[in-house]
This record gives C-alpha cells, structure tokens and sequence, in this order.
C-alpha cells in the first residue's frame, strides 16, 4: 500500500469519526484544527485504524503522532513490519 493509498483511507476514517463528510484532509492537519477531534474522539479513530489496517499501534507510539503525516508514516511502517513478518513465516 502506497503512503497515498493509505491516507485516502485515513480520509474516509477522519470524515467517519470525526462526522464531518467534507472535511478537507491534508499531511498537515491536526486535532487543534477540528473542534470533533476531541480526546474521545482520538481513541475512536486510532481503533478504526488498528481495525482497517489490521495493525497494532504500540501506545507509546501515540504521543508522537502531531498531525495526520505522522498517523500516514506510522501506518506506513506498520504495514511494512507486518510485511516482513509475512515473508518470513
């Protein structure tokens, strides 16, 4: 999966839980920049990416996720390590 892959689908998640269908997504965007993306709302999205991406975000991981580039390269080394530990079983 390409990194625009990946945030197309972190697109549809934020527009999904943030309940906000026209929400402009970009690399940049963070929590402060929508009212919805409460704490509450964090934990919701962070599930539906563990879900849709069949991953684990290790929670110390979390604190270092500052806007929606970061969550884009987390999943994207995520899906990598789950990758390579495809190949060797």
């Amino acid at each position: 999966m390409t990194r625009d892959q990946i945030l197309s689908e972190l697109t549809g998640i934020l527009r999904t839980v943030l309940r906000i269908p026209e929400l402009e997504v970009s690399e940049t965007l963070c929590a402060k920049d929508v009212k919805q993306w409460d704490s509450i709302a964090h934990l919701d999205l962070l599930a539906m990416i563990e879900k849709r991406f069949e991953v684990r975000i290790p929670t110390w991981k979390i604190a270092g996720i500052q806007n929606v580039g970061d969550l884009t390269s987390l999943v994207l080394a995520l899906l990598e390590k789950k990758l390579e530990r495809q190949a060797k079983s």
